[in-house]
């Protein structure tokens, strides 16, 4: 599961060579939520077929000029079947780090969640331990007993549009009320990508501006990932952060609006975050920083 290179390719050529060369790599049984106990080799996935999708030919090709490059000894129809399995919705990315210096470091295929249906407002996801190398699943709100356990095979900062072709291209039918009413189709999800600019909020001339803007995007939030997400949880750390550059270079003490913000920040992170999340301590950091700035510049 390793990473070898920068090229995704990378990562299908690891998981077709530990199948080749770890005897029990595609023969373990693993405990799955609904207690069957399966295997890579009880995994069926559909192979690529040669006049579907160009991309997908396009990369297996790749991967087959790779391994001949390689000298690698590999069976053309034995590796079109195991490829799309790269492509499934069970690919977790395992990361660690420090704040500010977050890498991934390996794919983790986790059949573990293979069972677990997909919704556009799941009610867990998996949550990745920074210096750990695990995956945790872990409750987003309360699951009521009896109610299936849902996660999203999809980016929820997709719009609908996109969001509708990637799960067609994984042929799930949702039927989720998110996506079957199109409850978001009034979302602005420019402002919930993580690259915000950083002078966007000083365009407010009035704090009435500033306050219905915000409002508005944390509604906006609600609507795309209920009540926590680890996506949400980045996207309050960004505009928290954006807040007090705002204040700060305002020479103005916190509101009762970066209050209400931050406290929903603090609370989203314990929730969707472990204890050692580089993101934590990056925006106590911040944090820390503002209000002692903020005394010195009364002072």
């Amino acid at each position: 599961q390793g990473k070898i290179g920068g090229n995704l390719i990378n990562w299908y050529n690891r998981l077709y060579l530990s199948v080749q060369n770890i005897p029990t790599f595609a023969t373990e049984k693993h405990r799955l939520f609904d207690g069957s106990d399966v295997s890579l080799n009880d995994i069926r996935d559909n192979a690529i077929d040669s006049s579907g999708d160009n991309d997908d030919i396009e990369l297996f090709e790749a991967i087959c000029e790779l391994f001949t490059e390689l000298g690698v000894d590999y069976v053309r129809e034995e590796l079109m079947q195991w490829s799309p399995l790269m492509n499934s919705y069970n690919l977790y990315y395992l990361q660690c780090g420090a704040a500010g210096s977050v890498a991934t470091v390996a794919l983790c295929l986790n059949l573990q969640t293979l069972t677990l249906s997909h919704s556009c407002r799941p009610n867990s996801c998996c949550i990745s331990r920074f210096n750990g190398h695990t995956v945790e699943l872990r409750a987003m709100r309360s699951i009521a007993p009896g109610e299936k356990i849902t996660v999203s095979r999809v980016d929820l900062k997709m719009d609908p549009n996109e969001r509708k072709l990637a799960l067609k291209s994984m042929s799930i039918d949702c039927q989720c009320v998110k996506f079957v009413d199109n409850t978001d189709r009034e979302v602005d999800y420019r402002r919930l990508q993580p690259d915000v600019d950083k002078s966007m909020l000083s365009g407010f001339t009035s704090s009435a501006q500033l306050e219905t803007y915000l409002r508005s995007l944390l509604t906006d939030l609600d609507v795309v990932y209920g009540d926590y997400h680890p996506l949400k949880t980045m996207t309050l750390i960004n505009y928290s952060l954006l807040y007090i550059h705002h204040l700060m270079s305002r020479r103005s003490a916190p509101d009762s609006l970066f209050e209400e913000i931050r406290d929903l920040t603090e609370k989203a992170l314990n929730v969707t975050n472990w204890k050692d999340c580089p993101f934590k301590t990056r925006f106590q950091y911040n944090l820390k920083l503002f209000y002692t700035k903020r005394c010195v510049i009364q002072l």
